[in-house]
């Protein structure tokens, strides 16, 4: 073996190692992603929201610890009100605006796209006629099964859309109730070690 060969082979080696280096790396990103973050999300978004309200608490409650846990319990019940009312006007507001987006779809295909395939159709069916007359009646039935069945496509595109919307609207509080009980249950930890 040459020079050139061994400089060659060390470069490929040098390849396989780093390309196995970062998809390894790229593998524990995508399972800490997939398996732990789903588990872990709630206790880090408590623990932050705990330890921003653990500063207010003690300066507001002073030295006594009844204090501390009362004015913990308030200022808890403000920020989760608050919290939560946004959380419920945000999602109001962009489940009625994809509801709408979602319903107005037909709408738009209806008035505006069908009417441009059907613009299409007719000048492809005019160039048949010049071409063989005896295959226009075959085209004719070939775009409205095209159309019937881009119509009945788009419909039931429409509803899977707002099924899924639906669904993740009804998943939020849950979500939300969950990380209230994590972040009370940190809370209260932080009141007795703090």
């Amino acid at each position: 073996m040459g020079d050139q060969d061994v400089l060659k082979m060390q470069q490929r080696k040098d390849f396989l190692i780093k390309f196995c280096y970062w998809a390894v790396i790229a593998v524990c990103i995508y399972a800490v992603f997939k398996y732990l973050l789903p588990v872990l999300f709630p206790f880090v978004l408590a623990y932050g929201i705990a330890y921003i309200l653990a500063k207010p608490v003690r300066r507001i409650a002073g030295e006594s610890r009844w204090k501390r846990a009362f004015f913990s319990i308030l200022l808890s019940a403000v920020f989760f009100i608050t919290v939560g009312g946004l959380a419920v006007w945000l999602g109001v507001w962009l489940f009625s605006g994809a509801k709408q987006i979602i319903a107005f779809l037909p709408t738009v295909f209806q008035d505006f796209v069908f009417p441009f395939l059907e613009d299409g159709f007719a000048w492809i069916e005019g160039l048949f006629i010049l071409a063989d007359p005896s295959g226009v009646e075959l085209l004719e039935g070939s775009f409205e099964n095209i159309l019937t069945a881009l119509s009945s496509g788009i419909i039931s595109l429409s509803n899977a859309a707002l099924s899924v919307v639906a669904g993740a609207a009804t998943k939020i509080p849950g979500v939300f109730m969950r990380t209230v009980i994590t972040i009370q249950k940190i809370e209260i930890y932080f009141n007795f070690i703090g």
